[in-house]
């Protein structure tokens, strides 16, 4: 996926019209459900929920999206829409908020039976109540740590496809995630939990119809440089790697403007130099280079992308 972006951005830089919007839908890398009674999730579940429950306890929905997977480095996102397939209701219309996460959480293998609304046993590595990670990693609250304000609302009734946004906070949300994708940890959707019956059903990324499933649809203008006697741009341009976080091998791709030497390094957090991937001439267009990561400790790192004067940086989590 990373390569077809990538030839997106050439495109542009090498004479053809790149610059107008293009609409991408991005699947959720993962998403899950919060049961407000403690070590219960549904990571593997085929539903997602929001809202109280009859006896008055609270679920919420987390679903997260690669956005820096899918979108080229240095492109200006414009619109952004969540849609969610609402499968079973109870009480009539009822508000559903979108938070922006500011903590990382996973998805297990835990998978309710039934309706799943009694969710099931938190496993390894499942997002709950109390933990972002059972059970290892709490929560700073209870119930999840998302942004004070919420980045939009919608109100929803009988089963069918809603959508949330497009909004100026969802938007800057997802420009935030492409940016920084380290610091991309998706949204939390709550329902209304004054009182008991609010609660929502929508399907999540595990449904087996795969037409129901949650998706994200992002419109952006990619990346574009230039000058007024339009010379051909000097530019360096260095991708997101591809996958990201990163449990192996990883792709870092970059294009050159130009015939240029370039150097490619990865640091850790503290600066220190990891390894040296590429230190050589290199002619102008499009280039890859893999990376074995499976040396390095968890944690973030950074590589850094240097031609003649300009250096360009971005990190990764090395996540086994």
């Amino acid at each position: 996926m990373i390569r077809l972006l990538f030839a997106a951005c050439l495109v542009f830089l090498y004479g053809m019209d790149a610059s107008a919007q293009t609409t991408v839908e991005i699947q959720p890398t993962k998403d899950t459900s919060l049961y407000e009674e403690g070590d219960i999730s549904n990571g593997a579940g085929q539903f997602l929920f929001a809202g109280n429950n009859n006896q008055n306890n609270s679920r919420r929905a987390l679903l997260s999206f690669d956005i820096a997977g899918k979108i080229p480095a240095g492109s200006t996102i414009e619109s952004v829409e969540l849609s969610l397939l609402l499968t079973r209701t109870m009480n009539g219309f009822q508000p559903m908020e979108l938070y922006r996460l500011t903590a990382d959480w996973g998805e297990g293998l835990s998978n309710a039976p039934g309706e799943e609304g009694m969710g099931a046993p938190a496993e390894v590595g499942d997002a709950t109540w109390f933990s972002r990670f059972f059970d290892t990693e709490d929560w700073t609250n209870a119930g999840g740590d998302f942004a004070p304000t919420p980045s939009a609302l919608r109100v929803v009734d009988f089963e069918g496809r809603y959508v949330w946004g497009s909004t100026e906070e969802m938007v800057e949300d997802a420009q935030r995630w492409l940016d920084n994708p380290a610091a991309n940890f998706g949204w939390i959707l709550i329902g209304n939990e004054i009182g008991p019956g609010t609660s929502k059903r929508f399907a999540s990324r595990d449904s087996t119809v795969a037409e129901t499933r949650p998706f994200l649809t992002v419109t952006y203008t990619p990346f574009t440089t230039g000058n007024a006697d339009d010379e051909q741009p000097q530019l360096t341009l260095l991708g997101q790697n591809y996958p990201n976080p990163v449990n192996g091998i990883t792709t870092i791709s970059f294009s050159l403007a130009e015939a240029q030497h370039v150097r490619l390094d990865v640091f850790d957090m503290l600066g220190r130099s990891v390894d040296t991937l590429l230190d050589a001439q290199r002619n102008q267009g499009q280039h890859e280079v893999m990376f074995d990561a499976t040396s390095l400790q968890p944690g973030v790192y950074f590589y850094r992308l240097t031609s003649g004067s300009n250096s360009v940086t971005r990190q990764f989590v090395f996540a086994p």
